[in-house]
């Protein structure tokens, strides 16, 4: 049975976040990461780095970067 609650506090580099999907997305999730050998986590995370970069694509553009 799985343990309910709060997960411990992570102590790497990293932060901990938390996404809602619909069922939808998450098999589309699961199927890549099957696909690829890889974990839902990495997928998620190369999905968000390409949105990142395309939004800095934007902002450089419009000359707007930081």
């Amino acid at each position: 049975m799985a343990k309910l609650g709060r997960p411990k506090k992570y102590e790497g580099t990293e932060t901990r976040i938390t996404i809602r999907v619909d069922e939808k997305r998450r098999k589309r999730i699961e199927y890549y990461a099957g696909r690829d050998q890889s974990s839902m986590t990495a997928i998620c995370e190369t999905a968000l780095e390409h949105y990142l970069n395309r939004r800095d694509g934007d902002l450089k553009r419009m000359g707007t970067r930081k």
